[in-house]
């Protein structure tokens, strides 16, 4: 991301997502708990950034940077009401409500649940990204540990209450050691 404006500072990004409309741009930084907003004046155009918002991921005190559990991979459900992280310190897929709605950090956003990962059989040693069929019924992880990429059934759509761990997909052998993110 060479394009971006001056004054934004992206530190080791490692997931980034748009909005539904394109004008929210999202990263999420590796291995911190922050998560970056830009508002974009052009549709999937990051060089159109106008406005910055960053939050702090923080299970005990929402806001407070001072909460570092490894925060690397960032996904939304359809309407952009929650968001889900991988927390890799912690092996689990930890979900947020958006206070303001959908698409929009202005106003915080609250810890709802987390998902342990690591007590499946075949679990993800280091979850680094994730990403949801268009329903929320299928969840990915990425793997880049064991080079594999595991999926989850969710029984109701987005609900991590309801996810069952399915299978792994085997060694992907072409998958490189730093490979970070799911798309």
């Amino acid at each position: 991301i060479s394009s971006l404006p001056d004054n934004v500072a992206i530190n080791a990004p490692n997931d980034i997502r748009f909005s539904s409309n394109g004008l929210k741009m999202y990263l999420a930084p590796l291995g911190t708990n922050a998560l970056t907003e830009y508002t974009l004046s052009t549709a999937f155009d990051p060089t159109s950034q106008t406005s910055t918002e960053e939050f702090f991921l923080n299970k005990v005190n929402p806001g407070n940077s001072a909460d570092n559990y490894g925060t690397s991979g960032l996904a939304f459900n359809s309407d952009g009401t929650s968001f889900f992280v991988t927390d890799s310190a912690n092996r689990q897929i930890d979900e947020y409500t958006l206070d303001a709605g959908g698409f929009d950090l202005s106003s915080g956003a609250t810890y709802r649940r987390s998902l342990d990962i690591s007590a499946n059989t075949n679990a993800s040693a280091s979850p680094k990204s994730l990403i949801f069929s268009t329903d929320g019924k299928t969840m990915f992880v990425l793997d880049n540990k064991n080079k594999a990429v595991d999926e989850y059934f969710l029984t109701t759509g987005f609900d991590l209450t309801t996810a069952t761990f399915i299978e792994t997909t085997g060694a992907l052998a072409n998958l490189h050691d730093s490979a970070n993110s799911i798309a």
